[in-house]
């Protein structure tokens, strides 16, 4: 802008309108601005003028690991959608880290975001999690159920329905050995699988608290996991995993141990993930609701950026609670046994 006003001879005030097409500056200086501007491929600075009005329109979203499947198509769906309402988006990847993820949304509330879509590591999440958000007036969405103590919309899967449809399939078809890879054994009581021990002990399933194998969310640990099993001479009827990922790399020790799927040992995954379609054979998995998810997350935000910050302090969070459905998608990897 200096370079503008020193060239068009004006001051940087002058320039400044002129860029902002005000017509306080006569239509013969905002042309020689303008084409100063064009020749010298000025670009305004989004951030700092959205910092001086308050109207940035960019929002922050939060996840624990975007390089698994499920959270990158997330990520993008709402990408999509709030471009499509005039918003940018900037991603942080916590690695499941709380400190991080605390670091993380301090420094978006320095980025004066309008808003926040957040998939806390935090499954215990109350109001002192967020209060810098709260300081800031800084709205935000929560894509979990954890964390019910705050006064925020939450956008999930049903957790517990979808769960018992997927025990109660397996069940149907004859499996009642069933080993679940769980995630790091200290998510156990509160990730997807927390119920899971209390549902199979309803059923009848013995031993339920020993039936949780750690792993992972990817390929390898589910693999590692999976041998781990075998070598200790455990032969379940069906394991069940908390993604795709970990679902196919148990399929590939399964074979190496000379063993059938599904004959010998049938295989679930979570997620919906475009591997299942390809792997032999196809996997049977659990479709998250995850397209639903983003779009019903987005909406929320949107709706809640349009709110006045009282609105918002008075906001409660059933006014915008979402929950979506799952299903059990079976494809070949679980058979029918007597």
């Amino acid at each position: 802008m200096k370079q503008i006003a020193e060239l068009a001879g004006v001051s940087t005030a002058t320039v400044s309108r002129a860029l902002r097409n005000q017509e306080i500056v006569d239509a013969q200086t905002r042309k020689r601005i303008m084409d100063l501007a064009d020749r010298l491929q000025y670009r305004p600075n989004k951030l700092v003028h959205g910092v001086i009005q308050g109207k940035i329109k960019l929002v922050a979203i939060v996840v624990g690991n975007s390089a698994a499947e499920t959270t990158s198509r997330l990520i993008r769906l709402m990408q999509d959608h709030l471009y499509q309402n005039g918003f940018s988006t900037i991603i942080y990847n916590t690695d499941q880290d709380i400190e991080k993820e605390i670091q993380c949304l301090h420094d978006a509330v320095e980025y004066r975001v309008s808003g926040m879509i957040i998939s806390t590591v935090n499954y215990n999440a109350g109001e002192k999690h967020f209060w810098e958000l709260r300081e800031h007036g800084t709205p935000f969405v929560l894509l979990s159920a954890y964390g019910e103590s705050v006064n925020a919309p939450h956008v999930h899967l049903d957790n517990d329905a979808v769960s018992r449809e997927a025990l109660d399939y397996l069940i149907d078809m004859g499996h009642r050995d069933i080993l679940v890879f769980a995630g790091p054994e200290e998510s156990w009581g509160n990730s997807l699988f927390g119920k899971w021990g209390g549902l199979m002990k309803e059923r009848g399933i013995p031993d339920a608290a020993d039936r949780y194998v750690p792993t992972l969310w990817d390929i390898k640990s589910g693999y590692d996991a999976m041998r781990k099993v075998l070598e200790e001479g455990r032969r379940p009827s069906a394991i069940v995993a908390i993604t795709d990922d970990v679902a196919a790399g148990a399929m590939q020790a399964i074979r190496e141990f000379g063993l059938s799927i599904p004959d010998d040992i049938s295989v679930m995954g979570f997620g919906n993930y475009r591997i299942g379609e390809v792997l032999f054979p196809p996997l049977t998995t659990v479709d998250t609701g995850y397209q639903e998810v983003a779009i019903k997350s987005a909406q929320t935000l949107i709706s809640m950026m349009k709110m006045s910050r009282d609105d918002l302090r008075n906001l409660d969070k059933n006014q915008l609670q979402q929950i979506v459905d799952g299903a059990v998608v079976p494809r070949a990897s679980v058979a029918r046994i007597s």
